[in-house]
């Protein structure tokens, strides 16, 4: 079972059926464990007057179903 940090908001991840046969077989609504390995490709951060704020740019470049 997988832990989930306590943040305010999660990524979003888009695959298509090409890149990720295995969604052909889910359902909508039902949840699902993906376990993956990513590449950063580019990080940002920035401060304005009241936070700091970051970015990233996620490759992933193995995934197990």
């Amino acid at each position: 079972m997988l832990e989930s940090p306590m943040v305010s908001e999660y990524p979003c991840l888009y695959v298509s059926g090409k890149q990720m046969p295995e969604i052909d077989k889910w359902e909508v609504g039902e949840e699902y464990e993906l376990k993956v390995k990513i590449k950063m490709q580019r990080y940002n951060s920035h401060t304005d007057i009241k936070s700091t704020h970051s970015d990233a740019t996620l490759d992933v470049i193995a995934y197990d179903a």
